[in-house]
């Protein structure tokens, strides 16, 4: 729905651009100007319209589906290990280092 209306905008836009409408409303110029803001600017939006349905739609079934997809059955199995435990350092002297002279 949102492309056809995109394209019926922008060729409205194409129309009064070609064909100098609407008819008494101005200069020439002021009325292309207009066209040419309705043609890029309608893009613009547009494609941010495109961007927030499509976010939209993603956040709703988008990650609800990749939680429901089961693991493949050929995917290796990743064991956790446990971390390790830091050694004691009462048992161990400091290593002194002789001054340079």
């Amino acid at each position: 729905m949102l492309v056809i209306a995109a394209a019926s905008h922008d060729t409205l836009a194409k129309l009064m651009y070609a064909w100098n409408l609407p008819v008494g409303a101005g200069p020439v110029a002021a009325r292309h100007l207009g066209s040419e803001l309705m043609y890029y600017g309608s893009t613009v939006i547009d494609v941010a319209l495109a961007v927030i349905i499509m976010a939209q739609w993603y956040a709703a079934t988008g990650r609800a589906l990749a939680r429901q997809r089961p693991a493949a059955p050929d995917a290796p199995v990743i064991a956790s290990r446990p971390a390790p435990t830091p050694e004691p350092s009462w048992g161990k002297q400091p290593i002194r280092q002789s001054p340079s002279r």
